[in-house]
């Protein structure tokens, strides 16, 4: 526990606690044992000092509990405002099976795997991410070239083959999204090429066509909607294979 000192400044007075030594801390009676040593927290009435004072008695009270704020760690999302029951880690679900599964660590991609077609229809929550401001939301979709396997990732932390961000245009437009390949992977680029990024107005499905180095071309539409609260959704329409 090492060395700590606490204080508290209270309408009564100023009170103080120095716990002392190393180890766990282990509370006896009136008295905390830390490690081999042993040392007594002393409540002392303001403007009194010296050995003989007298322990001030203070009573406290809670008078009431307001819930502030709730965040979603990870799991279903109770609050969630597409579907509060048929939701995993912000993927929504069109079976309670397969947001169970999910739940239940069956399911490692928030979106599918196995197969391009695992994420047609698929929606999520557009999140936040550590790196961007805090009024930005990400999604993203993850496609392996050798085989097709998909996955539709929330944050949009990885996102080889798409990467949907809100708002566009330098982060000056909450009317639309932005979709582009991730360039710092490299691995995917838009067919034909030439462009950096396309807008996907919010509500107006949006198709693009990205092709990997190894020429896998995959078209795939899109719809970013507004859900109320800075929070936006992000639904893969259609997804296949052209090349």
């Amino acid at each position: 526990m090492g060395r700590a000192l606490l204080k508290k400044s209270l309408a009564a007075g100023a009170f103080a606690v120095l716990l002392l030594g190393g180890g766990e801390a282990i509370a006896q009676g009136n008295a905390i044992s830390v490690g081999s040593g042993k040392t007594s927290i002393r409540i002392v009435a303001p403007g009194t000092g010296g050995n003989n004072v007298t322990p001030l008695q203070t009573n406290r009270q809670f008078v009431s509990r307001v819930l502030k704020q709730v965040t979603i760690i990870n799991g279903n999302n109770p609050l969630n405002q597409i579907d509060p029951v048929r939701n995993n880690n912000g993927q929504v679900f069109a079976d309670l099976e397969d947001a169970v599964n999910a739940n239940q660590g069956n399911n490692n991609n928030d979106g599918g795997g196995d197969g391009l077609a695992n994420c047609q229809g698929v929606t999520v929550q557009m999140q936040a991410s550590g790196t961007a401001p805090p009024d930005f939301r990400f999604a993203s979709l993850d496609i392996d070239p050798n085989n097709g396997d998909c996955t539709v990732v929330a944050d949009g932390s990885t996102g080889s083959a798409l990467i949907a961000q809100i708002p566009a245009n330098g982060g000056a437009d909450f009317t639309a999204a932005e979709v582009f390949p991730d360039r710092l992977v490299g691995l995917f680029e838009f067919d034909p090429p030439g462009a950096i990024d396309v807008d996907v107005p919010l509500d107006v499905p949006t198709t693009v066509t990205v092709k990997a180095t190894n020429g896998f071309t995959v078209q795939i539409t899109v719809t970013v909607s507004a859900l109320g609260g800075g929070e936006f959704s992000f639904t893969v329409n259609a997804i296949q294979q052209v090349a």
